[in-house]
């Protein structure tokens, strides 16, 4: 599915809190004025944020459920070509959405990301907000 969207995933560092995915424009993936689909940038931005909660707290010996309970997607300048998202998450951050869950259960953290090219000329701008649930 990601292919079909030209959305690929770059190298992630050792402890899951950084990771680039890149979006390119392709034949599956253009709408009618030949850039890339807002539907396919939003898919760019969904799922990567809680796979790196997960992956993160899981190589700290936590297990928990996580989703992405929202995105909204502000469309900013047509994609032409390649784009990508810096996905990053803070030691605080992680740190803040494990004290919270140990301490209520769950926590809801949301991130800014901004869809850019390599001259940082930013494409759209994203707001994912990620639900977390601790395992017992």
């Amino acid at each position: 599915m990601f292919l079909l969207n030209g959305i690929w995933m770059g190298r992630w560092t050792d402890n899951y809190t950084k990771l680039r995915v890149y979006l390119i424009r392709q034949p599956l993936n253009i709408n009618g004025a030949f850039s890339v689909f807002g539907g396919s940038i939003a898919s760019a931005a969904d799922p990567f944020l809680p796979l790196m909660y997960k992956l993160a707290t899981m190589q700290r010996g936590i297990n928990i459920s996580v989703w992405t309970k929202s995105v909204s997607v502000k469309f900013i300048k047509p994609i032409n070509n390649l784009a990508y998202f810096d996905y990053v998450i803070t030691e605080d951050e992680l740190q803040t959405a494990i004290d919270t869950m140990k301490e209520k259960g769950k926590h809801v953290q949301i991130h800014h990301i901004n869809c850019v090219n390599r001259h940082n000329t930013v494409y759209a701008i994203a707001e994912v907000h990620t639900y977390m649930k601790l395992h017992a």
